[in-house]
């Protein structure tokens, strides 16, 4: 049996999200076999990619590694993890390895399917199914509490650079674009992709006549998110 030696700080916590202060067992260095895929910890670990000057932006949710993140498997159960990020692109926990001198930098990549959720500062994911595909994805818990919850699905597109067809080459750099998909979830489970307008909310939560006023009178603008979220949290007020 082969076992990887992670150099992360991995906290246990017998309680849910809101347990984070009760810590049982604080253990610094951990071993996880990545092979029999029988411990939560279960993932793999990849040589880090060399960073690519022909393209802007990234991957992940942070610009930066400094992040804990705080994740829970399949029994509720929740370990907190240093030097983590998400990978929106993979829709994947992973961690950056500390690096040995002279050798390859490397990363740990968590097996999603062992996670329920997980929680970066005010981050926080859950699994939802949004297509047809038969396949959960992470997405942010936008509202977590009340009828209508909502949620956002982060995902990634490729802008290429314009091409000069007369030198046969790119006029600057490709972009990475974090692209954003939102959806409601009534009390039956069921997810709804909605727009981030006026008439998309009107019409997802039915028509309120009150849910128009209200936009009106506070001169909200549902292009924002903050003003969106604002909107459903009246909505499961009244």
């Amino acid at each position: 049996m082969k076992l990887v030696y992670l150099l992360i700080t991995l906290v246990f916590i017998n309680k849910g999200l809101h347990a984070q202060t009760d810590l049982n067992v604080v253990v610094n260095k951990s071993y996880f076999d990545i092979n029999t895929g029988s411990n939560f910890m279960s993932g793999f670990t990849v040589k880090s990619p060399i960073i690519n000057n022909q393209i802007e932006g990234n991957y992940y949710l942070f610009n930066n590694w400094f992040q804990a993140a705080f994740v829970y498997d399949l029994e509720n159960k929740g370990y907190k993890i240093s030097n983590s990020n998400f990978n929106i692109k993979d829709n994947a926990i992973e961690v950056k390895l500390p690096t040995e001198e002279g050798k390859e930098p490397e990363k740990f990549i968590f097996d999603s399917d062992k996670i329920s959720k997980f929680v970066f500062k005010n981050h926080f994911f859950v699994k939802k199914m949004i297509d047809d595909s038969g396949e959960k994805y992470f997405v942010e818990a936008l509202i977590k509490e009340g009828n209508i919850k909502l949620y956002k699905y982060q995902y990634t597109e490729i802008l290429e650079a314009s091409f000069n067809k007369m030198t046969q080459k790119k006029l600057g750099k490709d972009k990475i674009l974090i692209k954003y998909r939102y959806f409601i979830e009534r009390n039956n489970g069921a997810l709804n992709e909605i727009k981030l307008s006026k008439s998309g909310i009107i019409k997802a939560l039915n028509n309120s006549t009150k849910l128009k006023q209200y936009i009106k009178e506070n001169k909200l603008k549902m292009k924002k998110t903050v003003d969106f979220i604002n909107v459903i949290n009246y909505f499961n007020s009244i």
